[in-house]
């Protein structure tokens, strides 16, 4: 018999393994990459796919794609912005990311700013 599993009803691994305090297994990805290489880390064991918008050549476009793959193969997603505006960071999380690393944090105004956006 067969059974459906709705994206709803996925939870990413990394939820039971910060339970566990045991160490998340990531990739760090800079560059657009072909989505069954994406789906092939989660299957493997990743636990999260960090994309590098600020010092890589990964569009928010490109990100989507890459966002869909992860999170269908139950991986958590998160993109460090190239720049600190909220347009920006905007249009990662339309695309999906499930978090944001703000880079260039050096100060409290810095954070501040960041928390505002």
């Amino acid at each position: 018999r067969a059974h459906t599993i709705s994206p709803a009803m996925i939870v990413p691994t990394t939820t039971f393994r910060q339970i566990l305090n045991q160490p998340l297994i990531g990739a760090l990805i800079g560059s657009s990459l072909p989505i069954p290489y994406i789906e092939q880390l989660g299957m493997i064991g990743y636990d999260y796919i960090w994309v590098d918008s600020e010092h890589g050549t990964i569009t928010p476009t490109e990100a989507q794609c890459i966002f869909t793959a992860a999170e269908r193969r139950g991986m958590a997603t998160l993109t460090r912005v190239p720049l600190q505006d909220s347009a920006n960071v905007q249009r990662f999380l339309d695309c999906g990311t499930q978090a944001i690393l703000f880079p260039q944090i050096n100060c409290k105004s810095d954070a501040e700013l960041a928390v505002q956006i």
